[in-house]
């Protein structure tokens, strides 16, 4: 009751405190109001006053809106202090908590990206202006600066051959396949991304494996749910009626570790990397690049999605660059937007 008696009285000190504002307020009209009919004549001083009316009125509906408000939590406060107390006191931990967190949230991301920040920036803002939904992942591999933008769920179209290829040299690696017998089709798979390599692979390895693979190595947003068509091989492969998918950041990392010889090992990392030496398709990143420029890479592509990831060697770094898009009935358009930002990314680095 004493709490809310006090309120009371605040709120009473506040009103008549803005009552005194009004009424000297509406001094200064008239005397405002005196000069300019000094000055501008009747019709427009009747335009400036009615406008100060206005303006009057709006500032008293304000303050008594501010008014009830105050009187109504303060009700609410006297009703349940206890229960208030607490919780403004959990507000208050929850408020801090809040804080601390999007403070280490920012630090994370600041840290992470590192002088990778203006990069970033230059490339959302260039993608702002592509039709499509881009997906982007930078990462520097001489310093292990990195940022993502928009990483989101995709459907990977060829781009899950990069992941079959793990899964299928895993298991050369534990002894369950001889490699001579599939060598050649891991190459068909990934340096000329045959569809019927592909399904042949996935038949080998067992139709679960791929998401299997992924799940045991981090690669959280990737799964191999069905064959890849057009194709003669690729019926009775479904496990779900999904489709497969990946984001940009696993793809991206797929890479990394494949550079780094962390791909099952570093003799199978090698292996793979050079058929992505040996890559057909080099009309994105690469084409972005300087004449000389060493770069592996393995595209996807459907008439709704485009997708190119790359390890780029350059001079003023080592690094990664992932750039996916969903384009519906026109990803095949847009190469030149691909090319674009992989010459953006590569001056930035080089320049």
């Amino acid at each position: 009751m004493e709490k809310l008696k006090a309120t009371g009285e605040r709120i009473k000190k506040l009103f008549s405190s803005a009552k005194e504002k009004l009424i000297l307020a509406k001094d200064k009209i008239i005397s405002l109001t005196e000069r300019l009919q000094e000055r501008f004549g009747t019709l427009r001083l009747r335009l400036v006053a009615a406008g100060a009316v206005l303006l009057v009125i709006l500032l008293i509906v304000l303050l008594a809106h501010a008014c009830s408000h105050s009187s109504s939590k303060a009700k609410s406060s006297s009703s349940s202090s206890a229960e208030s107390s607490s919780a403004s006191e959990n507000d208050s931990s929850s408020g801090q908590a809040d804080e601390s967190r999007s403070a280490v949230d920012v630090q994370a991301v600041i840290e992470q990206e590192g002088e990778l920040y203006d990069l970033r920036m230059m490339i959302e803002s260039v993608i702002a202006g592509y039709p499509g939904n881009w997906s982007v992942y930078v990462k520097n591999l001489d310093t292990n600066d990195c940022f993502s933008i928009n990483d989101h769920i995709v459907y990977p179209a060829s781009m899950i051959k990069l992941f079959a290829a793990g899964a299928v040299y895993q298991q050369i690696e534990e002894g369950l396949i001889d490699e001579s017998a599939v060598y050649p089709t891991i190459c068909d798979m990934v340096s000329h991304s045959l569809n019927e390599a592909f399904n042949s692979i996935v038949w080998y390895i067992g139709k679960t494996y791929i998401t299997e693979w992924c799940a045991e190595h981090g690669y959280d947003s990737t799964t191999q749910c069905h064959g890849l068509f057009p194709s003669t091989n690729g019926d009775g492969l479904e496990t779900s009626t999904g489709y497969n998918t990946t984001c940009a950041s696993d793809a991206g990392r797929m890479m990394e570790s494949i550079y780094r010889g962390e791909c099952v090992s570093e003799e199978a990392s090698e292996k793979i990397l050079d058929m992505l030496f040996d890559q057909e398709y080099r009309n994105k990143i690469p084409s972005g690049l300087p004449e000389g420029v060493r770069v592996a890479n393995k595209t996807g592509d459907t008439d709704d999605v485009s997708h190119d990831a790359a390890i780029v060697y350059s001079d003023g770094a080592d690094y990664v660059l992932v750039i996916m898009v969903e384009a519906y009935g026109f990803a095949y358009d847009l190469d030149p937007d691909f090319i674009e930002l992989s010459g953006l990314v590569y001056n930035y680095f080089n320049d």
